[in-house]
């Protein structure tokens, strides 16, 4: 049985998830992570796309690659 490391990053959540989170920090595979809670989500990229801001930094390579190449979300000329 191979176990795998799950790692959690926090996020901004409207339901509550407190019970989840109780019963995963229990488990020894589970790592929540520290860090900064930073608000991307598909509206934001979609919408700062159509307003021609560089969202490059923020995507991996390939996910801003295949946007660019495919010409998702630009407002049409």
């Amino acid at each position: 049985c191979i176990r795998a490391a799950i790692f959690i990053y926090p996020r901004i959540s409207k339901n509550s998830e407190s019970k989840s989170n109780s019963i995963l920090e229990k488990n020894n595979s589970v790592t929540f992570i520290n860090a900064p809670i930073v608000e991307l989500s598909s509206t934001f990229i979609r919408n700062n796309i159509a307003l021609n801001k560089n969202i490059q930094p923020m995507l991996s390579k390939n996910v801003w690659h295949y946007i660019d190449e495919m010409n998702f979300y630009k407002k049409k000329q």
